[in-house]
């Protein structure tokens, strides 16, 4: 009886686990048209989504490879009206996510800088500033 009792509940916690790790597959999903880092990872272009899974923990997947790269984020301040963008840093030809927001996804978060991106914006700061590039959300 024990025994059975003990793979109810397995079960069950199983379900419960499951509904609420799809209950967190919202977030946005973007095309992004060319290379970039998040964190010390560069990622091709493709079509990717980036998920809040747990408080500061970022999951960007690409839906095209099917790769997923992971990242601690601060959260962000969603203002008024945004629906949604990507905004990324961009020095000499590299390119570096920076903050994700959509307001219908709930989603406002900055990354922080990595060490990659540092040594590049020091090095690049003698010669130019970094450009911005916007990629806005459907």
């Amino acid at each position: 009886m024990n025994r059975i009792i003990a793979i109810a509940l397995l079960a069950l916690s199983g379900v419960v686990s499951g509904g609420s790790a799809l209950a967190q597959e919202h977030g946005v999903r973007a095309t992004i048209p060319f290379d970039f880092a998040i964190g010390n990872n560069v990622l091709p272009a493709g079509h990717y989504q980036i998920v809040v899974q747990d408080h500061n923990l970022v999951q960007v997947r690409n839906r095209d490879y099917g790769t997923t790269s992971w990242v601690v984020a601060l959260p962000g301040d969603l203002g008024g009206g945004n629906d949604g963008k990507l905004l990324f840093d961009k020095y000499g030809d590299q390119y570096f996510l920076i903050s994700a927001s959509s307001s219908s996804a709930n989603l406002s978060i900055v990354i922080p800088p990595s060490r990659m991106e540092k040594q590049l914006r020091d090095r690049e700061a003698r010669v130019s500033t970094p450009e911005r590039t916007l990629i806005a959300l459907k």
